[in-house]
């Protein structure tokens, strides 16, 4: 057996010991022991097994925390091999279904192409609904985790509730949906359906209270968009407000140049005081320069102001995950089958190519089968610049709470001359962040 190099061993200054993070396990220990801490420094300097022959326990709580291990070489294939599987098993989809391009809203971030005012029609419908229903494997149940997006996606409800009505016909497909709205047309007679609609989560941006609000969420006709938006959540929690109701992730979005936590903290205050329920969630989304090549430093977020972010409202009480965790699961991009259906039934690698034309990667034929037009962009977002072949990344001690960063952004860092931070977050600030960690724990 030999000293895992996923191992983090430091001494804390804020708490006066020695703990230890591994990041294959996501163990992470107070080793201030003298005996232990003897017995672990000895064997990192030496890689004996017979220094624990007097203390088997301790040493069989160290191989199960992957402390030590066998091989470096075999975790890190074991990783691999799981993300490979997740990427190629037919036993989990994931669709992202645009009822429309067409939005209510012109908020000036948005990274989505507004092409035109296409609607899904109901022969669209049914060549997305053929296409799954091709999706079963050999009889077994296929999970379908199903987003609506758009566009505003409830501008054509109808479509929804025609497609979520035939899905649940299917015998082998398990659905499970979510929504992503900006909450306008979010009215009691939708939100009514939505247990029916197997809508289990519905993600809506709120950008701060009233006109900080309306500064950016701009509808199209409604100065004031804030009531609007509020008013439909307060039916909602009247209907739903139970840990396994459908839930709503309200999203507040950041931009760097204001004074960001602060609204953050403001608003976060706001709406959880408003509705005290288990089943709402509240989360940052930091806003980018999608269509930038990841230069433009003085409007996005690097690693450290977000670990700062993160810490900050930590402080406050505000309970936001930041300590790592091991993922296997990626970006949708990166497996075959998982697309982003337009209105007319054109296919999408990725969220943020929606209403670009020459990003299309091809579109579903009368059976529902995908027929790829654009096979060097397709291929590229399954395979190209990947980090299980990026040696820098496997050597990496956060390989194992990594899943590379986004795909879109490490083609366009290879091919279009882009220079986008990838890492994972933790990488920035790791011993304030286990720091954290161990306090909340105490």
């Amino acid at each position: 057996m030999k000293w895992s190099k996923f191992n983090y061993l430091y001494f804390s200054k804020k708490h006066n010991l020695q703990l230890l993070y591994n990041s294959l396990s996501n163990v992470f220990i107070n080793i201030d022991k003298y005996l232990t801490f003897k017995l672990l420094q000895e064997f990192r300097n030496r890689q004996d097994d017979s220094i624990f022959e007097n203390h088997l326990n301790l040493y069989k709580e160290l191989q199960q925390s992957k402390i030590i291990v066998e091989s470096d070489e075999a975790e890190i294939l074991k990783i691999k091999y799981q993300v490979l599987a997740n990427r190629y098993s037919a036993n989990t989809v994931a669709l992202t279904v645009l009822p429309t391009l067409s939005c209510n809203f012109r908020c000036p971030y948005c990274f989505v192409s507004e092409n035109g005012q296409e609607f899904m029609t109901t022969s669209s419908c049914q060549i997305v609904l053929k296409h799954i229903s091709n999706l079963s494997n050999n009889n077994k149940k296929t999970l379908l985790n199903l987003t609506w997006m758009g566009g505003e996606p409830l501008l054509n409800f109808a479509i929804i509730k025609e497609m979520t009505t035939s899905i649940k016909k299917m015998a082998e497909i398990d659905l499970k949906a979510h929504l992503v709205t900006n909450g306008y047309l979010m009215d009691k007679e939708k939100i009514l359906l939505f247990k029916d609609l197997n809508i289990v989560l519905t993600q809506v941006t709120i950008d701060g209270i009233g006109e900080q609000h309306n500064k950016t969420r701009i509808h199209k006709a409604d100065s004031n968009s804030f009531d609007k938006i509020i008013s439909n959540l307060d039916v909602f929690f009247k209907i739903y407000n139970k840990k396994n109701d459908p839930a709503i992730n309200v999203r507040i979005n950041l931009e760097k140049q204001s004074n960001y936590i602060s609204k953050f903290l403001t608003t976060f205050d706001y709406l959880h005081k408003r509705y005290p329920h288990d089943n709402l969630y509240i989360t940052p989304g930091f806003i980018e320069d999608i269509k930038g090549n990841g230069k433009n430093i003085e409007c996005e977020f690097d690693r450290n102001e977000m670990v700062k972010f993160f810490l900050e409202v930590k402080k406050r009480g505000i309970n936001i995950p930041i300590y790592p965790k091991n993922k296997i699961y990626e970006c949708a991009v990166r497996s075959y089958g998982d697309f982003v259906i337009g209105p007319k039934g054109e296919l999408y690698s990725c969220w943020e190519h929606i209403g670009y034309d020459d990003s299309i990667i091809g579109h579903l034929n009368e059976d529902g089968e995908p027929i790829i037009t654009n096979e060097l962009k397709f291929l590229r977002y399954l395979t190209d610049a990947d980090y299980l072949d990026d040696k820098q990344c496997l050597e990496c001690f956060f390989f194992p709470i990594c899943v590379g960063g986004c795909p879109e952004k490490r083609i366009r860092n290879k091919h279009c001359n882009a220079c986008f931070d990838v890492c994972v977050l933790q990488k920035e600030n790791i011993e304030e962040i286990l720091d954290f960690q161990y306090e909340i724990k105490k």
